[in-house]
């Protein structure tokens, strides 16, 4: 008799079941891990400045590069920088301790024309 497929979906179907129910303890309590301290860097947006990189806050944007001037840490300089994981701690201290001196509003530009 050959296995039919109603079969076979009712074998992954307990063995994905079993497999969530006898999950070992320690797995069970550490929880989603997402990174450093609660600070994931896919949830923030991010833009390209001609100073570097740009976080948007709200409806502000923060100019990384100077705030990581400012913090003197090392900040990744583009978005090709935060997808390859660089200098991502420094992101997350310029990110958490963004004053309001540090941040460009996204809505007002000043034109010299």
């Amino acid at each position: 008799m050959a296995p039919t497929r109603r079969g076979l979906l009712k074998t992954a179907g307990a063995a994905a079941f079993a497999s969530k129910l006898f999950k070992p303890a320690a797995a069970h309590a550490q929880g989603p891990q997402t990174g450093s301290g609660g600070f994931s860097p896919r949830a923030l947006t991010y833009c390209n400045l001609r100073t570097g990189l740009g976080v948007k806050q709200g409806d502000r944007i923060l100019d990384v590069a100077n705030a990581g001037q400012q913090l003197k840490v090392a900040v990744p300089a583009s978005t090709d920088e935060v997808i390859a994981g660089k200098h991502l701690d420094g992101l997350r201290k310029v990110v958490q301790s963004a004053p309001t001196k540090w941040r460009r509003s996204s809505t007002t530009r000043s034109s010299s024309r």
